[in-house]
């Protein structure tokens, strides 16, 4: 009886043990996201990526070296955007609340028909809102709270939204009229709506 309580307790230790080390690396790889840098160049009329000039782990690390170049622009392996943009040096925004944004904290997280414009980097005080495919002017992006931000401008409005909830356009699109990829990846119709490439202007 003694052996076999013990027994017990053994087999127990060591599940829970075997649970620890085989969820910590899951845990840590789930959360990881790669930001790739780009600086995008034009090859007879039309936007290229060209090769990475950075790779990191860190936002803030991603951003500064992007900022060293002219159309340079930041992917995220996570987002859901076509083309990965989640920041660029030069760019515009074009609203697309159809993606939900997790971790969900409010209805304005969930997918929704418009897109909420803050009055803070927190995205708590909301200041105005907007429809799917509205543009906004974008002055920088930040990362706040886990969240990557967007501080935008639109009719004269400032603010700061989710970039989650948006397609990022490199001005480089709009300036050589190039094509770009958007939309797509949402969470709102039951019918998805699919990718479509538009020419910004």
């Amino acid at each position: 009886m003694y052996f076999r309580k013990y027994l017990i307790k053994f087999m127990t230790m060591s599940l829970f043990i075997m649970f620890i080390i085989t969820s910590l690396p899951m845990k840590a790889e789930a959360n990881s996201v790669t930001y790739t840098v780009y600086n995008l160049s034009l090859e007879n009329k039309k936007v290229v990526f060209g090769d990475p000039v950075g790779e990191y782990t860190s936002f803030a690390e991603a951003k500064k070296k992007m900022l060293e170049h002219k159309d340079g622009v930041i992917t995220a392996s996570n987002s859901r955007s076509p083309l990965k943009i989640v920041a660029a040096t030069r760019a515009q925004a074009q609203s697309y609340p159809y993606r939900a944004s997790p971790p969900i904290r409010n209805n304005e997280d969930k997918a929704t028909v418009t897109l909420i414009i803050y009055k803070n980097k927190s995205l708590s005080n909301s200041a105005t809102y907007i429809p799917a495919h509205y543009m906004m002017y974008v002055y920088d992006f930040e990362e706040y709270n886990g969240r990557i931000i967007a501080d935008v401008e639109i009719q004269g409005g400032r603010g700061y939204v989710d970039v989650v909830k948006t397609d990022i356009i490199p001005m480089i699109y709009i300036e050589a009229g190039d094509y770009i990829k958007i939309g797509g990846n949402e969470d709102y119709y039951k019918t998805k709506e699919q990718p479509y490439d538009i020419v910004p202007v």
